[in-house]
């Protein structure tokens, strides 16, 4: 909160004080009478005023013009630090003061880690408040000190202009039937039948064109909208399900009763009335509870752990599956899989093929794969492998007692109508003359 006019360069305390407090260590004692900074010197720098008080003034017509008075708890000079402009305004010490000092880089790194929008909020008001000191000093006849937008703060504001747009967008796509589900079929390796498919979610926008998941999803989970996603994603594979079943009949033999896997966020696990609306969307459609697989992530459940227990459970009593998605990339206490109604661990993409930069594959991760199998074994819950991109890792996780394997080997996710026809058509001995065939070309 500035006073006044916003004319001289301080603000109240607030609770970000005690956290700059302590990452900031030139703590000063300015006897009274000390001039801390005059109209017109560089900036750079500010001030925490622990104690004491500052007299905020200017010389206008050959009169010493008083603005303010500070006191303990309120900052000094904070402008001049955040943008680098020369000072607006003199500060002296009317009493013994002790301050901290504060630099630009020490600022600025803050700034710099905040979000983008509130980070050029910040700025807009900064260069709101010099010019506002223009116009005043234009009533002293002075010229004053404009800052100029700052090449940086220009790059922002097309940063600001897309997040913003892209929030909107996001909470239009829903009413403008603009997302679509992908299917990728899980197949059980051991008898080489499908077994479902996990959904994905794509947005095609009309001005962006094909947006990638990676280039909304985290968006939306750090503003709120990824509820709203999430519901669309369940209400859209409750309403297909019934097709899938259908497609699953004409083709028996080689086809298991079908799930359909749908991936939950953070944020939707630890809101015990989202189980509820999951509930409610189950109830009233024709999709049957034991068909619908939650997927939720090892980081999720830590973050959550008593409501995902409560809502997990009360899903699980009506037959909905719950998977643990990226099961071994977390580093949490196993202790809480007896904890939750699991039935599936999915085994990270990174145990099967390996990163590329650690040049490690699904052999040399055989160790930490056969601990994931005894521990699903001892749990009584299925394996699903991510990731299985040729034929040697499919038949190493068979060895390895895997139960089932999804991957750009079987096919990359698909539109509905074509994991429709998948479903009706589905061979492996298909697949298998096509992929011997692909190697030995």
């Amino acid at each position: 909160m500035f006073r006044g006019f916003s004319h001289f360069e301080h603000s109240t305390m607030d609770g970000r004080v005690n956290r700059m407090k302590s990452n900031i260590s030139r703590k000063k004692v300015i006897a009274a009478g000390t001039v801390l900074f005059r109209e017109g010197d560089p900036g750079g720098s500010g001030f925490f005023l622990e104690s004491g008080q500052v007299e905020i003034w200017v010389n206008r017509a050959d009169k010493r013009v008083i603005l303010g008075m500070l006191t303990d708890g309120e900052f000094v000079g904070e402008l001049s630090a955040f943008d680098l402009a020369p000072r607006s305004a003199s500060a002296t010490a009317v009493k013994d003061c002790v301050v901290v000092e504060f630099n630009h880089e020490q600022l600025n790194n803050r700034i710099q880690a905040m979000d983008p929008v509130m980070s050029h909020l910040i700025g807009s008001l900064v260069e709101r408040i010099r010019a506002t000191n223009v116009q005043i000093n234009d009533g002293f006849e002075s010229d004053g000190f404009l800052v100029a937008k700052a090449a940086s703060r220009r790059a922002l504001d097309q940063t600001c202009l897309n997040e913003l747009t892209l929030e909107a967008d996001l909470l239009q796509a829903v009413n403008n039937d603009e997302f679509q589900l992908h299917f990728q079929p899980i197949i059980d390796i051991n008898q080489m039948k499908l077994a479902g498919f996990e959904a994905l979610i794509r947005w095609h926008h009309p001005k962006r064109g094909l947006v990638r998941p990676d280039q909304f999803i985290p968006f939306a989970e750090d503003n709120n909208l990824i509820t709203n996603i999430t519901r669309w994603c369940v209400d859209e594979i409750c309403q297909q399900a019934p097709e899938f079943q259908l497609a699953a009949l004409h083709n028996p033999e080689k086809v298991q009763p079908l799930f359909l896997t749908v991936n939950l966020s953070g944020r939707d696990v630890g809101c015990a009335e989202f189980g509820e609306w999951i509930e409610g969307a189950i109830l009233n459609s024709h999709c049957p509870p034991e068909m619908l697989k939650l997927e939720v992530t090892e980081s999720s459940l830590m973050e959550n752990m008593d409501t995902a227990k409560q809502m997990l459970s009360r899903l699980r009593d009506m037959g909905v599956g719950v998977a643990i998605d990226d099961f071994g990339t977390g580093h949490s206490n196993l202790a809480y899989l007896c904890e939750l109604p699991i039935t599936t661990l999915k085994i990270d993409r990174s145990l099967v093929t390996g990163k590329p930069e650690s040049n490690r594959n699904l052999d040399a991760n055989k160790p930490i794969l056969k601990l994931v199998m005894g521990l699903a074994n001892d749990l009584g819950v299925t394996v699903v492998a991510e990731g299985v991109e040729d034929t040697c890792d499919l038949s190493m996780l068979q060895v390895l007692g895997c139960d089932f394997a999804q991957g750009y080997l079987f096919s990359k996710p698909l539109p509905a109508a074509e994991a429709l026809e998948l479903v009706r058509s589905w061979d492996w001995r298909d697949f298998q003359t096509e992929n011997e065939m692909a190697q030995s070309a």
